[in-house]
């Protein structure tokens, strides 16, 4: 049996640490309160370094696996996670070229046309109860994956990344 926790804490009514959907907060504290509360989990048992002091944090811009591909990502790390870090490892993902992930893309696409037009085919088949709805649900997907085109205008929401921005790892935080 999987049980879920929520941990929130309190100092007279007014929240220092409130977890939602399942992910611990951000911890509001003076430094001597976060000295107090170290030295109480150092008491009961657990480590002093279960949160840090956010200026502690490094961020980098690294390549990462995502969705079964390699991509260039903001990686953010605890002083703990810094020093386990192997950058050998991150130096080793390599991120590929724009023209190879586009050929990616299609190929992808195409096959998932192919999957939509069996499933099509499938639902048409002599002698099955038609399936009206699903159908239309899946010519309206099949119709959407075609308009993708090869040249992919850039969504508005992303930004652009300009000739000056640079995607080597870099560190904040310090």
């Amino acid at each position: 049996m999987l049980l879920q926790a929520a941990v929130n804490l309190y100092h007279d009514e007014q929240p220092v640490l409130e977890q939602h959907e399942g992910i611990p907060g951000v911890l509001a504290l003076t430094r001597d309160e976060f000295v107090q509360l170290q030295d109480t989990w150092e008491h009961h048992g657990l480590p002093r370094d279960l949160y840090y002091p956010l200026r502690d944090q490094r961020t980098v811009i690294e390549p990462v696996g995502r969705h079964g591909g390699i991509v260039r990502s903001y990686e953010h790390y605890s002083p703990l996670g810094w020093a386990q870090r192997d950058p050998t490892a991150r130096a080793a993902l390599h991120v590929p070229s724009e023209e190879t992930r586009a050929d990616a893309f299609f190929a992808a696409r195409k096959q998932f046309m192919e999957a939509l037009l069996l499933r099509m085919a499938e639902l048409t088949e002599p002698g099955k109860r038609p399936k009206r709805e699903e159908y239309q649900r899946l010519a309206r997907l099949l119709r959407d994956v075609m308009l993708v085109e090869r040249v992919t205008p850039q969504m508005p929401s992303m930004p652009a990344q300009t000739a000056d921005e640079s995607v080597e790892p870099t560190e904040s935080g310090e």
